[in-house]
């Protein structure tokens, strides 16, 4: 059976999803404990970060009459429920096993998009949170944030309208340390 494989950036795990449909956007992660942080000490677990990850979501979702490349996601369906993300993918194929962080992420079509907005504890260990960056490091109050996108080519870009809603909701460049 032909799988999808999505790498959860927004919590640090790999999240296998069944195939789908060109069309199809994925269901809900199932995800594990975070790795690398124990649970006492993992800042991610704060329940107080939940309804701003919902309010996120809700503006996301509010882009879709100006871009048909969200028109699946979902506010409840694409917030990562065991951690603290989002994740969304639309009209998309497995990726090529090339090395680098595009390896473990689909690959759009030319219509579509893929998205991952992670929001992790700074002293989390996952490979994934640990890569060297190419840009300054984004914060949102203790937590360190991450936003992967692949746009696909005939898609008007949806980058700039979610950094909009993420400034809004307090994700700022992190202080040096």
């Amino acid at each position: 059976m032909k799988r999808s494989f999505l790498a959860s950036l927004a919590v640090g795990l790999a999240v296998v999803y069944p195939a789908q449909s060109a069309a199809q956007s994925p269901s809900p992660a199932s995800v594990g404990p975070l790795e690398g942080v124990p649970p006492e000490r993992d800042r991610a677990r704060n329940p107080a970060y939940r309804p701003v990850i919902e309010a996120i979501a809700v503006e996301i979702e509010q882009l879709k009459a100006d871009y048909p490349q969200l028109a699946e996601f979902s506010a409840t369906r694409n917030i990562e429920q065991r951690a603290l993300g989002i994740g969304y993918g639309f009209r998309t194929q497995e990726a090529p096993r090339t090395g680098g962080w595009t390896s473990g992420t689909p690959v759009p079509d030319d219509g579509g998009v893929w998205l991952s907005i992670a929001f992790f504890d700074p002293e989390s260990r996952l490979q994934m949170h640990t890569q060297p960056r190419v840009h300054a490091r984004t914060c949102f109050r203790d937590l360190y944030v991450q936003v992967l996108m692949r746009e696909g080519k005939e898609t008007r870009s949806v980058q700039a309208p979610i950094w909009k809603i993420l400034r809004k909701h307090g994700v700022r460049d992190c202080p040096e340390r």
